[in-house]
């Protein structure tokens, strides 16, 4: 066995399998932590438009209810996504 085959049909999937859901976890994370940029003036992201609508029409229960409802749902479909994509690629 080439030392090239050795990396991709023995270390590669290893450390795929042990890196694989927490990079994950790191990505819905990032994705839930984006909220957090308007405090710091960052204003295109969902948070940021809600704050901007919320200033226009006042109404802030509807729209960072809708808001979280929507994080939620991305969170969701990437954590699906990933189990979905973890259950095939680790499946013996």
């Amino acid at each position: 066995m080439t030392p090239i085959q050795a990396f991709r049909l023995i270390v590669l999937p290893q450390m795929l399998r042990v890196a694989f859901l927490p990079a994950t976890n790191q990505m819905v994370w990032a994705i839930l932590m984006t909220s957090l940029g308007v405090t710091v003036g960052m204003n295109t992201d969902l948070a940021g438009i809600t704050q901007e609508l919320n200033a226009r029409s006042f109404r802030t229960f509807e729209f960072f209810a809708l808001a979280a409802v929507i994080y939620y749902i991305i969170a969701k479909l990437v954590t699906l996504a990933a189990r979905l994509v973890a259950a095939r690629m680790f499946r013996y």
